[in-house]
């Protein structure tokens, strides 16, 4: 999620890593980096610290190169970012909308970090924006998920990391 694909390398970066790159459990899962604080309704945010390794395939449409219609799908490791040991899934898309305008696109990603198999059933965020190929941190909304993050709203920053990694932080708000 930390900067957008670029579909004429076959190479790019997300998020969310949400989100997320896109992006995340409440209890602490595989050692996890997890923060929380408060309880109730008057909790204050509840943050989720990872490490995301993303591959990406891109489908180039023609013309050849960056164009809108272009279509790359993620799928990636979220990490724990002490240990490196893996703790989760992201699994996602962009379609190119906008390609003079900083390869602009449509992202949606799901993470579901705190489960590597079944993840058909696993708690599960998701997160919905827009990415340009921009240097910098991208932010995205999560927009929902399901299980324990069942009506879930937030944010996810995924900036870039150590060793050609992302880093996801995610900033869940109480329900």
């Amino acid at each position: 999620m930390s900067t957008r694909p670029n579909p004429s390398s076959h190479r790019g970066r997300t998020a969310l890593a949400a989100a997320a790159i896109a992006v995340a459990a409440l209890v602490v899962t595989a050692g996890a980096a997890l923060a929380f604080s408060g309880s109730g309704s008057h909790a204050k945010p509840k943050t989720l610290h990872l490490l995301l390794r993303e591959t990406q395939q891109v489908l180039d449409r023609a013309p050849a190169g960056p164009s809108n219609g272009d279509l790359v799908l993620v799928r990636g490791d979220l990490l724990d970012p002490k240990t490196r040991a893996a703790v989760g899934t992201e699994i996602g898309s962009y379609v190119m909308v906008d390609a003079a305008h900083e390869n602009r696109s449509l992202a949606g990603i799901v993470f579901t970090p705190d489960a590597r198999t079944r993840l058909a059933k696993a708690d599960q965020l998701a997160l919905e924006t827009i990415f340009d190929s921009v240097p910098g941190s991208q932010i995205a909304p999560i927009t929902g998920g399901s299980g324990r993050y069942q009506g879930a709203r937030g944010e996810v920053v995924a900036t870039d990391g150590p060793d050609g990694l992302i880093d996801i932080v995610i900033h869940l708000r109480s329900r």
